[in-house]
């Protein structure tokens, strides 16, 4: 487009006039500019807080608000409560606009309220809560006061840790896409962010369902119980395939073979920390499940106590206090889970200069 306009500039002006681009040398440090949809425009905020992508790294704006509110919502499941941080969220958006809360634009975090709120009503619906009351759950199979039922709470960890397996799974193929398009073609393979550590990932992941027996689908898919024999598996023996292509990574790259295998053992630390992490997900929807089966005891033995202290007090402290803190816990899964598997965000920010 610039050049465009600099040859327009050339055929008025003749030979008065001339130009001529070059492309970045390898150590020169270009600036970028994002180009996202208007709808996740607000998220790059969140992006620029942990750093701005550098222009040879993937700009993770969109996958950024999709995973950030889903987490929110899988953390704070609730309809009515939803519904206030949606009108939060507009009032500071559309009429508190210019201002500044908390040290943030109050039209930015307005925008992203929003977007946890709807996020929040919807997985409330599935969840079954309304302002810290039982209502009937969307989710088949689910009933109100689920939390009492062992069987709930256990499902209800297994989507987390599902929900982290997949993202942990997609931070390492946007690793391995991003150092194949820029050449990197030994460590979009064997690293272990790259193609080795899915392998070894997935191997990891297929060889503890074995070793414990897990139903990620009923009566679709299912992992028997092994225990000790997930060891003779076929999915340990994918899991060893991908810690020896890492192996070998020192060697094809000229690097310390030492390091080598210490990055082995810490990656294979990291893939049952990392795993375990999302478990908070979980942790913080059976929090706020336990408050609503307070709400409920207290408007059963006593319906003033129910209303003050359960419907009214309650309902403000979720408001406050959880809000921040779930915002804030998926925010750390995002940022350290997730990013730390593909992004740097060593960039800088593309700022135009104008002739006067």
């Amino acid at each position: 487009e610039f050049a465009g306009e600099l040859e327009e500039l050339r055929r008025r002006l003749g030979k008065s006039f001339a130009y001529h681009f070059e492309d970045p040398s390898p150590d020169e440090d270009v600036p970028t500019v994002l180009k996202n949809p208007k709808l996740f425009k607000v998220f790059e905020g969140l992006v620029a807080q942990y750093g701005w992508p550098g222009h040879r790294e993937i700009d993770p704006t969109i996958i950024s608000g999709i995973l950030w509110t889903m987490m929110f919502g899988l953390m704070f499941p609730d309809s009515g409560q939803g519904l206030a941080i949606i009108g939060i969220g507009a009032f500071l958006a559309y009429f508190f606009k210019g201002k500044r809360v908390l040290g943030v634009n109050a039209k930015k975090l307005g925008k992203l309220m929003i977007g946890l709120g709807i996020s929040a009503t919807i997985f409330g619906l599935l969840f079954g809560e309304f302002f810290l009351t039982e209502i009937h759950p969307l989710v088949p199979g689910l009933r109100p006061g689920w939390l009492e039922d062992p069987s709930g709470t256990v499902w209800l960890l297994k989507i987390a840790v599902f929900f982290g397996i997949a993202q942990i799974i997609l931070a390492m193929s946007l690793a391995a896409w991003n150092e194949l398009r820029n050449g990197e073609i030994i460590d979009a393979v064997l690293s272990h962010h790259g193609l080795a550590g899915i392998i070894a990932f997935i191997g990891f992941i297929l060889t503890a369902f074995h070793f414990l027996g897990i139903s990620v689908i009923p009566g679709v898919l299912e992992f028997p119980e092994l225990g000790m024999d997930s060891l003779k598996a076929w999915p340990f023996y994918l899991m060893l395939a991908g810690f020896v292509m890492m192996g070998v990574k020192p060697v094809v790259a000229k690097e310390s073979i030492s390091l080598g295998f210490g990055n082995i053992l810490e990656v294979a630390i990291g893939f049952l920390a990392n795993t375990f992490s999302y478990a908070r997900i979980a942790g913080f929807a059976i929090v706020h499940a336990a408050l609503a089966m307070v709400v409920h005891r207290m408007m059963h033995a006593n319906p003033l106590m129910g209303i003050g202290m359960g419907l009214i007090f309650l309902n403000l402290f979720t408001l406050s206090i959880e809000l921040l803190v779930c915002m804030i816990q998926a925010l750390r899964l995002l940022y350290y889970e997730f990013y730390s598997k593909f992004y740097k965000g060593m960039g800088i920010p593309y700022r135009p200069w104008k002739i006067p």
